[in-house]
């Protein structure tokens, strides 16, 4: 599949009173970028009325997300809603590399079909390479790639490829953690700057001075601490959603945390 002949790449620019929910598993989850993305719209479009939720889940799947949708991701209202799953899914279906595809396939357009039957503009992620993927039997950020491609040209809908755009760096920078897996704070600085050039906005290209260098957020905490503890509560919602008592509305409900308030509010609205 020819990604050259696709018009749709990028995601553009979110429009006023937007609510906007990132989904996906530990690599959103536990990302920086899209706090860092939440902070620019507050800094540049403050009167807009835009709203973001991470509502990424450690060990989260597309299949998880449309078992949940209600009590997990409904309960945000959502406008538009920016998927990025692969590893989990794909790792999860056993079978052959073909077997797999068509199984992400199957989920992720059931997902997409959720979504736009509800009024939700759907857009795509596609997460980079890993140290890896050359190796792994069946390429599954590889197989994630080919198939939120394919989904976003069925449905005239947009991509942000970080699997074309940002694994070129993986070796001219820190991108991956240790577990080979995860981003770096780097790499979810370098993530966040590509989502965001994606949309059109300028300052986020590597030939920018600052592109690779840390991101600090307005907020006077540690940063890295409130993204641990999100982490550990996400997991520990998933370990809860199975066991009896509560309705599971109730149980995420009490595990959800708020941050300290910014922008006259609009941090308070930044669930995790």
């Amino acid at each position: 599949m020819n990604y050259n002949d696709y018009k749709g790449c990028g995601i553009p620019k979110f429009p006023r009173d937007s609510r906007v929910c990132f989904l996906g598993d530990s690599l959103t989850a536990g990302g920086i970028w899209t706090e860092m993305i939440f902070e620019y719209y507050l800094s540049n479009f403050k009167s807009d009325n835009i709203r973001m939720y991470n509502v990424g889940i450690g060990g989260g799947t597309a299949r998880y997300e449309i078992e949940h949708l209600d009590e997990d991701l409904m309960r945000y209202r959502p406008t538009h809603v920016v998927v990025m799953y692969s590893v989990n899914d794909i790792g999860g279906y056993g079978g052959d590399a073909v077997h797999r595809e068509a199984c992400f396939y199957d989920d992720m357009k059931e997902l997409t079909e959720l979504l736009r039957a509800r009024g939700i503009t759907v857009y795509y992620m596609c997460p980079m390479e890993s140290p890896t993927e050359g190796t792994d039997e069946y390429r599954p950020r590889r197989i994630a790639h080919d198939v939120m491609l394919r989904l976003a040209m069925e449905y005239d809908s947009c991509l942000c490829d970080l699997y074309t755009y940002m694994t070129p760096f993986l070796e001219r920078a820190a991108l991956i953690s240790d577990d080979r897996t995860h981003h770096t704070e780097c790499g979810n600085c370098v993530l966040g700057r590509i989502f965001l050039h994606a949309q059109g906005f300028d300052g986020f290209t590597p030939e920018d001075d600052g592109f690779f260098d840390p991101y600090i957020l307005s907020y006077e905490v540690d940063h890295r601490r409130i993204f641990n503890e999100k982490i550990r509560r996400v997991w520990c919602t998933m370990r809860n959603i199975s066991t009896v008592g509560d309705t599971t509305e109730a149980k995420i409900s009490r595990l959800y945390g708020r941050i300290k308030t910014r922008a006259d509010g609009a941090w308070d609205d930044f669930c995790y």
